[in-house]
């Protein structure tokens, strides 16, 4: 298993956006919201949410801002960043929450 696996669910009902469909999704928007706090107000914020297919390959993020890249018609730039920007807030996300709240604090 790979990190944050554990956060993966099967959406409701799928979605499709020319010719893709979605089927899971790992949904860290909520690490996106203004409360938390940035250091400088230039840099980005924490959150996305990671749409893959059935076979489990990414294909769409939706940022914060609620803009959604979708692999087959972003940039190479776009796409990185968007797959950045969920996994840097993963990676943070699994630590603070799921490693140090639920092994330390509880």
């Amino acid at each position: 298993q790979a990190i944050g696996t554990h956060r993966t669910m099967k959406l409701p009902a799928p979605r499709t956006h020319g010719g893709e469909t979605v089927v899971y999704h790992s949904n860290m928007l909520g690490f996106g919201t203004d409360a938390l706090k940035r250091r400088d107000p230039a840099f980005s914020r924490w959150g996305g949410e990671m749409g893959f297919s059935a076979e489990g390959m990414p294909l769409m993020v939706k940022l914060p801002s609620g803009d959604e890249v979708w692999k087959h018609t972003a940039s190479a730039e776009e796409w990185q960043y968007a797959k950045f920007a969920w996994r840097a807030t993963l990676i943070n996300g699994v630590t603070l929450v799921d490693h140090l709240w639920f092994c330390h604090f509880i």
